[in-house]
């Protein structure tokens, strides 16, 4: 652990064809940091440079933090590598982010 914040691990996600239509709501994104106290997205958006918005949600005891919001898990991967931040691609309901 580096100041409070927990290392990250595996999440299973749906395929490569991308998300069930029937599954409204739900986005791949890719999340970089997971924390048991709250830090202010800003900080994440300044620390790795980004331009899109860093959003948060809370699961299991922790603040988790996320950026980017693709279709496909294969975008989401290719957002990661342009982007050059360390993190997995996962999904999450849009209504739960923050």
């Amino acid at each position: 652990k580096e100041n409070g914040i927990a290392p990250i691990g595996k999440v299973n996600v749906l395929d490569e064809k991308g998300l069930d239509s029937k599954e409204k709501g739900l986005i791949y994104t890719i999340q970089f940091a997971a924390s048991k106290t709250f830090i202010e997205p800003s900080f994440y958006k300044e620390k790795f440079k980004l331009t899109d918005d860093v959003w948060y949600f809370e699961k299991d005891g922790y603040f988790k933090y996320v950026t980017g919001k693709y279709l496909t898990k294969k975008e989401a991967k290719a957002g990661m590598v342009q982007l050059g931040i360390p993190g997995f691609v996962t999904v999450v309901d849009q209504s739960k982010v923050k």
